[in-house]
């Protein structure tokens, strides 16, 4: 992956294909994708786009996935360390639980993962629904805020076998 400086504007460059490692300790703790990156060199407000989506892998102490976030579009706010994904929006973690929603915030100073808007999670038992969300980045531990409804996936089972 090189970026390369743009003519029009010299506080822009732009990389095709483009892998973007954090560690901590020598341990890569997460892992972006992005086939087109933008990024704006501005003094006091750098940012990176992604305006053609991304994925991200968090690992966890042992190099392990832990869990996956994608989504339509992506900006991180580097002096912020503020990362935001819009547009079909899909968290998921290890024990087969994912949150669906139209933007999501990850916090990497606090380690956090959060949304003000609609967001739908469906795990192994259940599909709850809510109007916000906060998780740890791991998305272990998770609270949702004005829950609308929670559906037991074994109800939604009997359903669609009382229909065929």
């Amino acid at each position: 992956m090189k970026y390369v400086k743009s003519n029009l504007d010299p506080k822009l460059e732009t990389g095709i294909g483009v892998e973007i490692l954090y560690s901590e300790k020598g341990k890569v703790q997460v892992q972006i994708n992005a086939s087109k990156v933008l990024r704006y060199s501005d003094d006091k407000a750098p940012y990176t786009e992604m305006p053609e989506g991304l994925n991200i892998i968090f690992y966890n102490d042992y190099g392990q996935a832990v869990n996956f976030l994608k989504g339509d579009y992506g900006k991180n706010e580097e002096s912020k360390e503020l990362m935001y994904a819009q547009g079909n929006v899909c968290l998921s973690n290890i024990k087969d639980e994912f949150l669906y929603a139209e933007e999501l915030y990850w916090n990497q100073k606090t380690k956090k993962v959060y949304s003000e808007k609609f967001v739908k999670i469906e795990t192994p038992d259940e599909v709850i629904y809510g109007e916000g969300f906060e998780s740890d980045e791991e998305f272990t531990s998770y609270v949702i805020k004005k829950i609308k409804g929670s559906v037991s996936t074994d109800k939604l089972k009997s359903k669609d076998l009382e229909k065929k």
